[in-house]
């Protein structure tokens, strides 16, 4: 019996390619992927900004502006869904070797990665509580990852 639990605990300790990506793994690859979003919505903002000038003659959208929430929410969806459609990975998750994919080790389907996104928003805003579902996971899955019927793996060195 202790073997058994030993194993299990040893899947979360020890990174192996093909398995189940430590959580600090995960945060790192979501730090590098907020500077990236960051970055790329200040950019993005610009266009918007424009078109509110040129269409209400305001400098800057009225604080809690459902139209830019919308907006910058679009924007990091895009990024998101394009990423793991194409390869299974953020820029983020290239950096750190990891890759969102299916239970069988597949592309996410349009209806995991909106699954993935939107319970995955709550996980990072309620002070990582979803990822922190990882540690107790058998599969190390974190809870939007659950919820997607997707997980994500180390790949190994090139």
């Amino acid at each position: 019996m202790s073997d058994n639990r030993d194993q299990q605990t040893s899947f979360h300790l020890i990174p192996q390619p093909g398995r189940g990506a430590l959580l600090l793994r995960r945060l790192a690859a979501l730090s590098y992927d907020l500077l990236v979003m960051t970055g790329g919505l200040m950019i993005a903002t610009f266009p918007y900004l424009g078109i509110l000038y040129w269409t209400t003659g305001a400098e800057s959208p009225d604080a809690g502006d459902p139209l830019f929430r919308l907006y910058v929410l679009l924007l990091v969806l895009g990024y998101v869904w394009l990423s793991w459609r194409r390869g299974g990975q953020t820029i983020g998750m290239k950096a750190w070797r990891l890759r969102a994919e299916t239970l069988d080790g597949h592309l996410l389907s349009h209806r995991q990665i909106m699954l993935r996104f939107f319970a995955g928003v709550p996980a990072v805003l309620l002070f990582g509580l979803g990822y922190l579902w990882s540690l107790w996971s058998p599969q190390g899955q974190t809870l939007h990852e659950y919820l997607s019927y997707s997980r994500t793996t180390l790949l190994p060195k090139r």
